[in-house]
């Protein structure tokens, strides 16, 4: 019997004080920079040969999941022919 895993992020509105102080559009970019690679290594630590791997977001959180899909696109095509991602 299989198990599932899964994985959840907090939005990337959620700031705490000392963040608001700083550009909004800045802190945005940073958010989402750690939240792909925070599920890019997540999977790294969880991932099995025979998973399926599914990504949902919402709002920017859909811009969120995209760029994690899309950059597991690329390290897929750059280490294995055999690996196959729908976008």
């Amino acid at each position: 019997m299989s198990q599932q895993v899964v994985y959840l992020q907090a939005g990337i509105g959620t700031y705490t004080i000392s963040e608001i102080a700083t550009p909004f559009w800045s802190n945005v970019q940073k958010k989402i920079d750690a939240q792909v690679m925070g599920g890019y290594e997540f999977l790294m630590e969880n991932y099995h040969v025979e998973d399926k791997i599914c990504i949902f977001g919402f709002s920017r959180g859909a811009y969120t999941a995209r760029a994690l899909a899309g950059m597991l696109h690329k390290v897929c095509a750059h280490y294995s022919t055999s690996c196959l991602w729908r976008i």
